[in-house]
């Protein structure tokens, strides 16, 4: 992939490092071995993930790069919730070299029955701008369509993004203003690194995939300024595509739509 080029790339296969996000609803065991980097949910809102420090520990031990994501909640104190993540990275000694924290904007009843809206945008902000303050660095996890929902805000993409976007044939993600994402999210399934979606959501082992498209962030680094792809967005057939290959998943309460739960 050429960034800021013409060229994207086909398949996920093609970046070098993969990983995992995680969040309760799987067992620190379910983590691979053979990850690169983990990205592991801190906090939902006001709510401490119960698995945060066992999830670190496993990917810490492993020697793996990590960072931690927050579920945002636009009804909640940004207040509340920045301190809910501040105290779960106090605990597991969150700080300088270690991967910038993330929030995760999309819809917070898992069903689709709450989906963002342009309201959203100002408490977002304001939490982002918070966490920055903080840390320096804040990255944003969402999808080009909740971008448009939030009324396509300019300074979202200033931001770096992690994108989900789970294809069932070749191409490049669709990102929110066609910027390079530093992150993709492109699979839910058994762990097979670079694979392309094909249904396997609620499979036994599956795990969201992830692979690192640019430099991996770290609080206390400089973070590469966001950068132009060609353009990747979704038509609307490959949207439809996307949406009812999700449509039939059940996300647990405060989980994303694919998430398995994992005793």
């Amino acid at each position: 992939m050429v960034i800021g080029g013409d060229e994207v790339t086909n398949s996920a296969v093609e970046f070098p490092l993969h990983g995992v996000d995680v969040s309760e609803y799987q067992a620190p065991s379910a983590i691979p071995t053979s990850i690169d980097f983990g990205l592991i949910r801190a906090s939902i809102g006001t709510h401490a993930d119960s698995r945060f420090a066992a999830h670190v520990a496993r990917v810490a031990g492993m020697d793996k790069r990590w960072a931690p994501y927050h579920f945002f909640y636009p009804e909640t104190s940004g207040l509340l919730q920045l301190d809910t993540l501040r105290a779960q990275g106090q605990a597991v000694g969150y700080g300088a070299s270690d991967g910038i924290p993330w929030v995760d904007v999309e819809d917070t009843s898992g069903t689709g029955k709450n989906p963002p809206t342009a309201a959203w945008a100002n408490p977002l902000r304001a939490l982002v701008e918070m966490i920055l303050a903080e840390y320096g660095e804040c990255g944003l996890y969402l999808d080009q369509y909740t971008f448009t929902l939030l009324g396509s805000p300019a300074w979202i993409i200033e931001r770096p993004l992690w994108s989900p976007h789970w294809r069932t044939k070749p191409g490049a993600p669709a990102t929110a203003g066609d910027v390079v994402p530093t992150i993709w999210q492109y699979r839910v399934g058994p762990w097979k690194p670079g694979a392309r979606y094909a249904g396997e959501a609620n499979a036994t082992g599956a795990i969201d995939h992830d692979c690192l498209v640019r430099q991996w962030p770290t609080i206390g680094a400089a973070v590469e300024a966001p950068a132009a792809g060609r353009r990747v967005l979704l038509t609307d057939a490959e949207y439809s595509e996307m949406r009812s290959a999700r449509a039939p998943l059940v996300a647990p309460k405060g989980g994303r739509p694919g998430r398995t739960v994992t005793p």
